[in-house]
């Protein structure tokens, strides 16, 4: 007698081909961005409550989950009209945070203060994105170049010398601009001068 063959059905043949299926990260998602940056914004407004409290006398408990609140509520309104102005845009760059300033800024201020305030909300808001997305693009720009450094030294060396090239040409060259009508004098104009008092 022979072996018998299982006979392998489709549908298991067809399952065991296909890839198990990947489930889907939220933060890639307009949704999990806003979440995850809102609860950043919430931690941060927990701790500067939590400090307060104690610099202050108050609760710091009670004081740091107000702020955390608080926190989350600037969070999810400054990053919602970030990813719409984002949308709208159809750019992700400095200015989608500089525009969602403003007008994050602006929505808040005129809702809690009155819309005499709305202006000063906007201007607060505007300054304090650009700022911190120019603190942050500078932060991770040093780690990259650490990260570089770190693994390829020829490269802190070549921008060495070409800051070394840098300094001798300015040594070198005249510093002033070309468009003024006064400039300094090169060491051989200088001499030069120097030689004609010595022979008068």
């Amino acid at each position: 007698w022979g072996k018998k063959k299982k006979k392998r059905s489709k549908t298991k043949a067809m399952t065991e081909n296909k890839e198990p299926n990947k489930k889907r990260n939220v933060s890639d998602g307009w949704v999990g961005r806003i979440a995850k940056n809102s609860l950043g914004f919430g931690v941060c407004g927990g701790i500067l409550g939590a400090i307060r409290g104690i610099w202050t006398g108050v609760p710091p408990v009670k004081f740091g989950l107000i702020m955390a609140l608080n926190g989350i509520e600037v969070g999810v309104c400054y990053m919602g009209t970030k990813e719409l102005v984002m949308k709208f845009r159809n750019v992700d760059d400095w200015q989608n945070h500089t525009l969602s300033g403003i007008l994050s800024g602006g929505l808040m201020s005129g809702y809690y203060l009155g819309s005499q305030f709305a202006i000063y909300g906007s201007a607060f808001g505007c300054i304090g994105a650009t700022t911190a997305v120019y603190l942050r693009e500078k932060w991770v720009t040093y780690q990259i170049k650490q990260y570089a450094y770190e693994n390829n030294p020829a490269l802190r060396e070549e921008e060495l010398r070409q800051k070394q090239i840098e300094e001798n040409s300015k040594i070198e060259t005249n510093p002033w601009p070309k468009w003024l009508p006064v400039r300094k004098l090169t060491r051989e104009e200088y001499s030069d001068i120097l030689k004609k008092n010595e022979e008068e």
